[in-house]
């Protein structure tokens, strides 16, 4: 329970959207009837009212309830230099209980990105069931938004889902987690689900020290003039000379372009549709397991996952044919790794799919 303080001298006004807590009666004697306190706890506690009647009533409602019905999202004005319970009262315009989701734009909000606490609060019994937790680049808690100021409020935050069909920013949020950099975000937030404090700020704008920040910034582009195609790819992968076509037994391979990262080795195949050529023959020791596609040139691109032993080994991008050009692709791990231990990681997944999200074909 907080103490109760002298209201500050200035009242400045800040916007409340989704700020998640619980209403607590105040103790016998005090000259307040309730206080909000904010999650997790040492976050903040203030008074509040309703800004109508019905909301003033709904909030009375709430004195003391035990969980899981305690806690609620509000939204309002928080004005501080005034007579309430530490000198600042929220002004409530609405408040969501329990997973009724709520949603609103995020408009210029400053704070910065940090590594969740895995004992966060987190809505875990409403994910859903036999999905991975890596979802497009994004595990749910494992990343904050934490808002600069007085009350350091915390949500979910995650990159939207660009026209690509992936999200563009995930990469640079990560980037950002427990970097101490203040930045501005831009969005829409949905409140109600499995995410830090219930909440989900989906980013479509990010600036940094003022300055917008490009999602494949710092990113080098290759470009192949012969066949007309170029992507771009993070400036940590190491782009091998083009393989010359050859054969594998009786079978022509496609022209390769090779890419490597630490353990890592993505190989891109690409001929005219007309020509004849493969990715490869050889497949290593496991299971295929089909999943679900990724973005390429405007248009989805099979996947499998190779998973031996319960750790996934390779992934295969089967061939697909835009225009009069056909591309394939894989990434694996490299010959020197310990096969039976090594594993693709979720994030390198990602990444690899977000290069091959920036195909583009040019004229020739």
């Amino acid at each position: 329970m907080g103490i109760e303080t002298p209201p500050p001298t200035s009242a400045p006004e800040i916007k409340v959207a989704g700020w998640l807590g619980y209403v607590q009666e105040a103790p016998a004697g005090s000259q307040y009837d309730d206080y909000l306190v904010l999650l997790p706890q040492g976050t903040g506690e203030f008074g509040l009212a309703g800004a109508t009647p019905e909301i003033e009533s709904q909030i009375v409602a709430l004195h003391n309830q035990v969980e899981p019905g305690k806690y609620a999202h509000f939204w309002g004005v928080l004005r501080c230099g005034v007579q309430d319970y530490n000198g600042c009262q929220l002004s409530v315009d609405k408040f969501m209980i329990g997973i009724d989701t709520g949603s609103g734009p995020v408009e210029g909000w400053i704070g910065s990105v940090v590594s969740e606490d895995p004992d966060a609060p987190i809505d875990k019994a409403h994910m859903p069931t036999g999905e991975s937790p890596w979802v497009f680049g994004y595990k749910p808690n494992d990343d904050a938004f934490v808002l600069a100021g007085s009350f350091p409020v915390q949500f979910g935050i995650a990159s939207y889902i660009a026209e690509v069909g992936l999200p563009v920013y995930a990469l640079k949020l990560i980037e950002l987690r427990d970097s101490d950099k203040p930045i501005q975000i831009w969005g829409e937030m949905d409140c109600g689900g499995p995410d830090t404090n219930g909440c989900t700020i989906w980013v479509d704008r990010l600036e940094v020290a003022g300055t917008p920040m490009d999602p494949y910034q710092g990113w080098l582009t290759y470009t192949n003039t012969e066949y007309g195609f170029s992507f771009k790819y993070p400036p940590d992968w190491y782009l091998h000379p083009v393989v010359p076509t050859g054969d594998e037994g009786e079978l022509p391979l496609m022209n390769f372009i090779n890419l490597s990262k630490g353990e890592l080795w993505l190989q891109i195949g690409y001929k005219y549709a007309t020509e004849e050529g493969v990715l490869g023959t050889g497949v290593s020791a496991g299971d295929l397991i089909p999943r679900d596609p990724t973005y390429f040139l405007d248009q989805q691109i099979e996947k499998e996952w190779l998973v031996y032993n319960g750790g996934l080994k390779n992934i295969y991008y089967r061939v697909t044919t835009v225009d009069d050009l056909s591309f394939a692709g894989r990434l694996a791990l490299t010959s020197e790794v310990d096969y039976e231990t090594a594993v693709i990681a979720p994030e390198s997944e990602f990444e690899v799919d977000l290069i091959i999200s920036t195909f583009t074909l040019i004229s020739q």
